[in-house]
């Protein structure tokens, strides 16, 4: 059964504190480890997502993007998602986690780019006529070698 319009799952408040509940359980995440024989217990913490973090507060993601667009929920449904993305760019920073994994989910949901195009339209004017005979040879030199390279 839906739940009636108009209400909430969580009120502003309670999606914050299922954040820092989730949060702090990310960071406290331990990673078993063999050295010597021995199982060891290391401190590795898990890099924040809002799947993650909406399947662990019984929230579907589409409801999580629902609240991102109400005027209450705001401020708290964005500092989570800049949190997020604070702690994917600290991990891969610092060689935490999957970097392709990392580089991936940047590209894909935050639009990251690694080269940056720049679309020209219209014309260039270039005017020779204060150039001296020798600077003149040697931009026909440049020249000729970019046509016999395929770079006309």
């Amino acid at each position: 059964m839906a739940r009636p319009q108009g209400t909430y799952k969580f009120t502003p408040e309670e999606l914050k504190c299922a954040w820092i509940e989730y949060r702090e359980k990310c960071d406290r995440e331990l990673k078993q480890v063999v050295s010597a024989g021995k199982i060891l217990s290391i401190k590795q913490p898990r890099v924040y997502t809002i799947e993650e973090f909406c399947d662990y507060a019984g929230l579907h993601r589409d409801t999580f993007y629902s609240y991102a667009k109400l005027d209450d929920y705001s401020d708290t449904t964005k500092g989570i998602l800049d949190a997020v993305f604070a702690r994917k760019q600290s991990a891969l920073v610092n060689g935490e986690g999957n970097t392709t994994g990392l580089i991936f989910d940047m590209k894909a949901n935050y639009g990251i780019n690694e080269k940056t195009y720049v679309e020209h339209s219209g014309s260039m004017t270039f005017n020779a006529s204060n150039l001296s005979d020798d600077d003149l040879l040697k931009l026909a030199e440049i020249q000729n070698k970019a046509i016999d390279k395929g770079h006309s």
